[in-house]
């Protein structure tokens, strides 16, 4: 399965351990780049970008390494 090319400001700033508002901040400072959408204002932070920002701040990079998955386990009760 591959990874995920771009991230909401919420997953950013998870990953990050930052806040939205700093990721949405260094994303119209050109810290962080990806798409922005042009009714909704909703940015999405690419994955480079964040990997770039991560080894400029000696941050690991392993989160990149497993994506999670939820998986929902039902009966027939």
């Amino acid at each position: 399965m591959a990874l995920k090319q771009y991230y909401t400001t919420g997953e950013a700033a998870e990953l990050l351990h930052i806040s939205r508002s700093t990721i949405s901040r260094k994303f119209d400072r050109n810290v962080f780049f990806g798409k922005k959408n042009p009714i909704t204002g909703e940015r999405m932070i690419s994955r480079d970008s964040i990997a770039a920002f991560m080894k400029q701040y000696n941050l690991s990079t392993d989160v990149f390494a497993v994506e999670k998955k939820h998986v929902l386990v039902g009966t027939s009760d």
